[in-house]
């Protein structure tokens, strides 16, 4: 007799999508409310005869949807070699890892430099979103005075002390050019539109060497015996110390599929094998496996869309749904994990719920506030796969914040935000330790609902904010991070 409460999820990064990445207890999860759905159409075609009984319909194509909850949490070292464990689905809803840099700093003149603002050097041309301000030692929503430390994601350019450093919103700016300029020990992620693999290989043949002509060029795949089996188009060269060798590059799979073992064939028939094993750096599919109380069931090429919620004295919960194809169901008994509760998720109380307008930003008095991804996830059809898909494909995205505040009229006027579409920044973090700092930071939303509502008697609002691109190249419109 199962127990529902005694579930297991394991989930792994895959090599090949679709292709079982065989989860172990280092890939466990600390998950909460999971439930699986198998959903399995059905042929419904009616044969005509002699009676009204019907026969057996043919099954159709198969997925699996597996739903959890985990809570936003570091991973309790301020590192940035240690991704928070809700990093993987992130990356598989279409997250890639951002540039943080640490910036020192002296004496501001202004206001202060503000969480969620943009802040730049040189004319503009290296530019940056704060996600944090410290001033000694401790977290705070507005560095001024005598300066401190910024922690920055990085939008274009590369920070340096030879420049003073502006806050775009503020109109602040530091005295003297930062003192130091270094990688920031902490992880952010930031939306990506590429579904990518970085694939190295080793000497392409011909002479001189028949290498791909450039980025853009598509490649196919061979397999041992010469066959075609998959297509791929580069996206990017790596090869370093020499460009010209072509050795390592990122690439987007056109179809079929790259394995260690296969070789890539250029435009121009130079022939390179493939050395060690292709990864998924840029949206990656994912292997769950689920296991309730003796009954284990995989599913392969999954991933995942969320909503992420707190209300006031609890945790950042993120609630994700991972969709998938349907992989074997064994009986096998759970494995025994470790460590899974080492780290407490910070709560929302002492946390800094900032929100600016123009030049100003107001620490407003927040009941509660959530974000959905609003990701579109489907299946990527395939009458050559089982269950007739090869795992899945994130199509679009239309994420939206969601926060309640108490109304304080014209001191932050939402209304007026909403009908003159003024941009506002969203700032919202929880936790004082570093490495249990987390958070999400919006520096360009748009307000498109101001609903009046009522918190014990309390006239408050009901915001929407949806977060829109800074550059026009985008991917840029929300920060999710551990500081």
């Amino acid at each position: 007799m199962p127990v529902r409460r005694k579930q297991q999820l394991l989930v792994k990064t895959e090599t090949s999508e679709g292709v079982s990445a065989d989860p172990g207890a280092s890939d466990a999860v600390q998950i909460y409310e999971p439930n699986y759905q198998d959903n399995v159409d059905q042929q419904n075609r009616v044969p005509s005869g002699p009676s009204l009984s019907r026969d057996f319909t043919p099954l159709g194509r198969s997925t699996r949807q597996i739903t959890f909850e985990t809570d936003f949490r570091g991973t309790g070292t301020a590192s940035a070699a240690n991704e928070f464990e809700s990093a993987r689905f992130l990356k598989s809803a279409g997250y890639k890892r951002s540039v943080m840099k640490q910036l020192t700093v002296g004496a501001i003149t202004g206001t202060g430099f503000q969480v969620g603002e943009i802040v730049s050097q040189d004319g503009g041309a290296n530019r940056g979103v704060v996600l944090g301000c410290f001033q000694g030692g401790s977290l705070i929503d507005q560095l001024a005075g005598d300066g401190g430390t910024l922690a920055v994601a990085v939008l274009q350019g590369a920070f340096d002390t030879a420049n003073v450093i502006t806050g775009e919103s503020s109109g602040s700016s530091s005295d003297a050019n930062p003192s130091d300029v270094t990688d920031y020990a902490g992880v952010c992620f930031q939306p990506t539109s590429e579904k990518s693999v970085n694939v190295a290989v080793g000497t392409w043949s011909g002479t001189p060497a028949n290498v791909p002509a450039g980025v853009g060029e598509c490649l196919d795949v061979l397999n041992s015996l010469g066959q075609v089996v998959g297509g791929v188009q580069i996206l990017r060269n790596n090869s370093s110390p020499s460009p010209a060798a072509w050795d390592d590059m990122d690439v987007t799979l056109l179809w079929g599929r790259m394995e260690s073992g296969h070789s890539l064939r250029s435009v121009a028939t130079g022939v390179a094998a493939i050395t060690g094993t292709p990864t998924q750096i840029r949206t990656p599919s994912l292997t769950a496996r689920h296991n309730l109380d003796g009954r284990r069931r995989d599913s392969t090429g999954g991933r995942c869309d969320f909503t992420v919620a707190a209300e006031v004295g609890g945790p950042l919960i993120f609630s994700w749904t991972m969709t998938g194809d349907l992989g074997p169901a064994i009986d096998a008994l759970q494995i025994a994990t470790t460590g899974l509760s080492a780290v407490r998720a910070p709560r929302l109380f002492g946390a800094i719920c900032a929100y600016g307008l123009g030049n100003a930003l107001r620490r407003l008095t927040t009941k509660s506030l959530s974000f959905a991804n609003g990701g579109n996830v489907a299946p990527n059809l395939d009458g050559n796969r089982e269950g007739g898909s090869t795992g899945s494909n994130v199509v679009d995205r239309d994420g939206s914040l969601t926060f309640t505040t108490d109304q304080v009229h014209s001191t932050f006027d939402w209304e007026a935000a909403r009908d003159q579409r003024q941009a506002v920044r969203v700032a919202q973090i929880l936790g004082s330790t570093p490495g249990n700092i987390v958070g999400i930071v919006a520096p360009n939303c748009q307000i498109t609902n101001a609903t009046p509502g009522d918190s014990d008697g309390i006239a408050t609002f009901d915001i929407t904010a949806n977060p829109r691109r800074v550059l026009e190249s985008g991917d840029d419109e929300l920060f999710i991070f551990q500081l």
